[in-house]
């Protein structure tokens, strides 16, 4: 099985996907690698810069601030998970770091449905696509693939 770079691996949305994002003024012009941070140019405003800054920008522009949590407590722990995600799981790549990482998540989710609790939030989303490339590494290697 060929390996992927990052690059490949980033979904191409060609002229109809930028045509979906132009209503909400958002020109798709950058594909971040895995040690790049990521640059999204708005058409109505100045540039924004971040992974959490950007999803929380289009939680908002498409009218799903649930997304975000409903009450101050969720909000701000979903804003906890946004920042670990930053800092605990973009950079880390050794097979030490990735499993206590994800035993602790286990011990966490033990008595959750969502890391917030019992709602879906963009917390949820952005852990997993951080988490998603250490899984499937973990399944190949596991099967053998």
């Amino acid at each position: 099985m060929a390996k992927r770079t990052p690059k490949e691996s980033w979904p191409n949305l060609g002229d109809s996907g930028k045509a979906f994002l132009k209503p909400w003024g958002i020109n798709l012009s950058v594909r971040p690698t895995e040690n790049e941070i990521p640059v999204l140019q708005t058409n109505n405003g100045p540039s924004l810069t971040g992974l959490t800054t950007i999803a929380a920008h289009l939680v908002k522009q498409a009218n799903k601030e649930y997304l975000l949590g409903s009450t101050a407590e969720e909000k701000a722990i979903v804003q906890q998970w946004l920042e670990y995600r930053v800092t605990q799981i973009d950079g880390h790549s050794s097979k030490n770091d990735i499993h206590t990482l994800l035993k602790d998540l286990n011990s966490y989710l033990e008595d959750k449905v969502y890391l917030t609790g019992y709602n879906f939030t963009l917390a949820d989303i952005l852990l997993y696509y951080g988490l998603h490339r250490f899984i499937v590494q973990y399944i190949l290697v596991a099967f053998g693939i």
